[in-house]
């Protein structure tokens, strides 16, 4: 099933929930309201359909992630359950290994260079994280940047929005004015021909030349009043349309900006930082003094050799993970260790989890937003599946 199939073509009456989760396949996406009143124009239904798929693959992007750091944190904390439950005899083989490894680090710390760069619980928490940190950093990068990008298309629509607002309300003043000197027109014009005519019966002058002088003011005035609020009245229906447009881009801008900030607080939760400069430093600190302890031949190979053993035996008991048991060897023989782990791991899996809701109900949303477009606009729905299908068909895999 591809992310956008759609509902099946049937002569008689549909069941539109049903064709709707068949389109998204439990993909993730939000996205503003449509301006129902131009979808009958084919470039809004475009735009619409467009916009909605394009906003699923990225919340379905966002969700993938996140279920996957769940399943990561998750085996973590099953692993600590192993640990904690294992008999007494091989929990005390287990803190034996952890003890030795922990006396190594410490001698080795007397050849370290750069060990006071960074703590041990630092060191510990990258090292972890070796093998993706780097994408760690670039993906951090990139959001960083996004997210900095839809704040500045929030405040360009905020200030576009202002805009359109200021001349509604000049025009609407305008049109009130106008009024006004609809009002007085014809009491002025009322008085020139009223003075046109003294003169014509009391000094009997010959008084054509002013009359049609009278009636061209009259005329010129009514008429520039008359183009002014048809002027008006247009800029008042364009202003509206235009603010119509701008309120779809700033739902739609919000929700992109909710969801990629969760997603790089998520990371500077993670890892104790403030941006992504901040990793890169802590990276470049972790390779300087990973290759400095590296030096230390003897120490290492005692330590390797202890770890290996460690991951092996923990290896034995089903660990998800004992690799990364080498470098939390406080944790195995101090309970308060192994306890602050396990907390901090099941914050990060309830931030997790609320990453997962969000953009699962905001997929939901978005599934109502389409179902409410199908049901009313049913003589679309060739159209819709035709442009969906499209976009499938074009998506990377």
């Amino acid at each position: 099933m591809g992310l956008f199939d759609f509902f099946s073509r049937k002569k008689k009456e549909r069941d539109y929930s049903e064709d709707i989760d068949r389109v998204f396949d439990d993909e993730r996406h939000t996205s503003g309201p449509l301006n129902k009143t131009d979808f009958h124009r084919p470039e809004m239904r475009q735009h619409f359909v467009f916009d909605k798929c394009e906003e699923m693959m990225e919340y379905s992007h966002q969700l993938d992630d996140a279920k996957l750091e769940y399943e990561s944190v998750t085996a973590y904390l099953m692993d600590i359950d192993v640990i904690e439950n294992l008999p007494p005899e091989q929990r005390a083989e287990i803190n034996e290994m952890a003890l030795k490894i922990s006396e190594l680090e410490k001698d080795r710390k007397e050849y370290q260079e750069y060990s006071n760069k960074l703590s041990d619980v630092r060191f510990s928490g990258i090292r972890m994280y070796e093998d993706e940190f780097p994408d760690n950093i670039e993906r951090l990068k990139e959001n960083e940047k996004y997210k900095a990008l839809v704040k500045r298309d929030i405040d360009a629509i905020q200030g576009e929005k202002s805009n359109i607002n200021l001349s509604i309300e000049d025009a609407k003043k305008s049109n009130k004015s106008l009024r006004k000197w609809a009002f007085f027109i014809p009491i002025i014009f009322a008085l020139l021909l009223t003075g046109t005519f003294l003169l014509k019966y009391m000094l009997y002058w010959d008084v054509t030349t002013l009359l049609c002088v009278d009636i061209f003011i009259a005329c010129a005035a009514g008429a520039g009043v008359l183009l002014k609020n048809q002027k008006n009245n247009n800029t008042i229906r364009q202003g509206t349309i235009n603010l119509n447009h701008a309120i779809v881009l700033m739902n739609r801008a919000k929700s992109r900006f909710v969801s990629i900030t969760n997603a790089v607080d998520y990371v500077y939760d993670k890892f104790n930082i403030h941006s992504s400069y901040e990793l890169e430093y802590l990276w470049d600190e972790y390779s300087d003094l990973k290759k400095e302890r590296g030096r230390h031949s003897l120490a290492t190979d005692d330590l390797d050799y202890y770890c290996n053993k460690l991951s092996h035996q923990l290896a034995k008991y089903n660990i998800n993970d004992p690799v990364i048991w080498g470098g939390q060897v406080k944790a195995l023989i101090d309970h308060k260790e192994m306890v602050e782990i396990r907390h901090d791991l099941n914050t990060r899996r309830q931030k997790l989890r609320s990453r997962i809701e969000f953009n699962s109900n905001e997929a939901e949303r978005v599934k109502a937003e389409i179902m409410d477009v199908v049901k009313t606009y049913p003589q679309y729905s060739e159209e819709i599946l035709d442009m969906v299908k499209s976009i499938d068909s074009k998506r990377v895999i």
